[in-house]
């Protein structure tokens, strides 16, 4: 797709507004799972809109393969020495960081994502939807952007509730699982060209220090446990982190529940685990003619599962699709990164593949040996002359593939020279020849 530029005050987006960007040079989109939302452009200085491409000024562009073209609101312009414009751009959902609601509250996650647009304190354009049931209270006392309301603050809608957050122009959908799983494959010598895995424990702990601090009257109160830290199951070093469990109980908590309360969040945060990032850059077998009947079901967006699969590196993986770099102009990916991959242990691929080679190794042996046999005892009769040129074109009826000439040499050792001489000298060769790969094949 071509991008498409509109002035900053653009709000009906039915025309082509300032123009099309024809001549741009590049343009990507690049959208992180519940984060960030950018397009990068480059555009000659010299091109037909360069003048017109300013700050506040709306680009709308195709951001991925399933995603209808989005609107993306120009932050930065830079002009270098070769003559390009390197122009950086949000989704205009970022609007929301500069819409502030006093207070946000619900007792149910849809109720407190409408509460947004009833709370704001200046106009807001957007629609909020979800499809999460859930009767969790949600109550945020203190002034925030809408945007932090939504995901960038402790106690916001996206840490109270999960879920996966979709902006569509001036929309905002939190699903309950964005992505879906199509049981697409990725692998090694069919559709994956590169693959870079990073494994990344520079945030892992081992142990928290929990604490809860309140007031007794006037006095300060501080509550922790006899043996201070709680480790993880395992934990062979030191790696701690405080957790302070204030809000989480709102009077002084026991010892007991302090304890319980610590080893559950030890049990369900994901900073025990390394992080596991494994960027891809693989074939979308979704835009070929022989894919044309299933590219629905080959196609991979954001907050899909997909599955890897290298069989050289014994490595088999499972994912969300947690970041996407799309190419506007090719209409295709540079490349996807899943995150937290859940990576299958080398050994389960190999030995299966292993399993496989083995029963397929004996099948083929087998049959070889039985065409082999029913190959030597067809020579055998043929030699004798025991059957007539008919009786030989009625048993090689089913093999109409004509050898190549390499395999002259074979044949001639197969029986050749003994085919019976009653036979044509062509009818002998090509009787021989097909007998060869009816034993070869």
């Amino acid at each position: 797709m071509i991008p498409c530029l509109y002035s900053a005050t653009e709000t009906a987006f039915t025309t082509n507004g300032i123009g099309k960007l024809a001549d741009c040079i590049s343009c990507q989109v690049t959208e992180k799972r519940n984060s960030s939302y950018e397009l990068k452009l480059t555009y000659p200085t010299d091109g037909i809109h360069a003048d017109s491409l300013q700050k506040g000024c709306v680009i709308v562009a195709k951001p991925s393969v399933a995603t209808e073209p989005q609107p993306f609101r120009i932050y930065k312009v830079v002009t270098n020495a070769a003559g390009t414009l390197e122009v950086a751009a949000r989704h205009v959902s970022y609007q929301l960081n500069y819409i502030t609601a006093s207070t946000v509250y619900g007792a149910s996650c849809l109720s407190a994502i409408l509460s947004l647009k009833t709370n704001a304190t200046t106009t807001c354009d957007f629609t909020f939807s979800t499809d999460i049931e859930s009767d969790t209270a949600l109550s945020i006392s203190e002034p925030n952007s809408l945007r932090n309301c939504l995901g960038g603050i402790d106690g916001s809608i996206l840490d109270t509730y999960g879920g996966e957050f979709e902006w569509d122009w001036y929309n905002v959908i939190l699903h309950k699982a964005r992505g879906s799983d199509n049981n697409v494959r990725i692998v090694y010598g069919k559709n994956l060209v590169d693959l870079t895995m990073t494994e990344d424990a520079g945030d892992v702990i081992t142990g928290i220090h929990p604490f809860w601090k309140g007031m007794d009257g006037d006095d300060e109160v501080y509550v922790e446990l006899p043996e201070k830290l709680v480790l993880a199951e395992g934990a062979t070093e030191y790696r701690i982190r405080v957790l302070d469990c204030s809000t989480v109980f709102e009077e002084q908590p026991s010892e007991t529940e302090l304890r319980a309360y610590a080893e559950s969040y030890l049990e369900s945060t994901s900073y025990t685990t390394p992080d596991v990032d494994i960027e891809i850059n693989f074939a979308q077998l979704w835009q070929t003619p022989d894919y044309a009947g299933i590219a629905a079901a080959e196609q991979v967006s954001l907050c899909d599962t997909v599955h890897v699969y290298i069989a050289k590196l014994g490595l088999e993986v499972s994912s969300k699709v947690t970041e996407t770099v799309y190419d506007t102009l090719l209409e295709r990916y540079e490349s996807i990164t899943l995150s937290n991959s859940t990576v299958v242990s080398s050994r389960s691929l190999v030995s299966t593949i292993d399993d496989l080679v083995a029963a397929s190794t004996a099948a083929l042996e087998a049959k070889q040996t039985q065409r082999y046999e029913t190959l030597y005892a067809s020579i055998q009769t043929l030699a004798a002359g025991a059957i007539t040129a008919e009786t030989v074109r009625a048993i090689i009826a089913d093999f109409d593939y004509v050898a190549a000439d390499e395999l002259n040499a074979a044949i001639a050792e197969l029986g050749y020279l003994t085919a019976p001489r009653s036979l044509p000298r062509m009818s002998r060769r090509t009787t021989c020849r097909r007998l060869w790969l009816n034993w070869a094949i």
